[in-house]
């Protein structure tokens, strides 16, 4: 087994020499610098949502309406959870004015049920992934670490490539 561990990091090597930019990570930031914009209404979901993230020590927004972020110049934050109950009619096109901005920050929707039709609709809205309420505390943890991760990565793949010159 240490044979092949010793092929693949060669292998590794001989990669980053070839395309240097993008087989190198992300720069790694820290999660406390990690911003959280929460468009929850008041009560336990909001409550519960509060102490998580002031647990982890993440910045956290808290709305109760989208309209104050609707506006271009607001500076959206990479994550973005919104509460389905928030406007049960209309969180469609609250999500997709969300996702229209550059860069896109990563949608959880907050809703009491996930099935297969909330799902698509999520995803074609522009919305990534869904939290069942009541919120569990580490399973938000758990959603907001990784889309943290996801739209890091992202950023990442986005970013223009150095110019050579030789």
């Amino acid at each position: 087994m240490k044979w092949l561990g010793d092929e693949w990091r060669g292998f590794q090597r001989v990669l980053t020499r070839c395309f240097p930019r993008r087989i190198q990570r992300p720069a790694r930031s820290s999660p406390a610098e990690l911003r959280v914009l929460a468009l929850v209404p008041e009560g336990q979901n909001r409550r519960v949502l509060q102490a998580a993230v002031q647990e982890a020590g993440w910045k956290l927004s808290i709305a109760d309406s989208a309209a104050a972020w609707r506006a271009p110049h607001a500076d959206v934050p990479p994550i973005v959870i919104f509460d389905r109950e928030l406007s049960p009619h209309e969180w469609g096109e609250s999500i997709r004015l969300f996702a229209n901005r550059t860069p896109k920050p990563y949608i959880i929707l907050l809703s009491p049920s996930s099935d297969t039709n909330l799902w698509d609709e999520l995803y074609r809205a522009g919305g990534s992934e869904i939290v069942r309420t009541p919120i569990d505390p580490g399973h938000l943890l758990w959603a907001v670490l990784i889309a943290w991760q996801l739209w890091r990565t992202q950023q990442f793949v986005r970013s223009p490539l150095p110019t050579v010159t030789r």
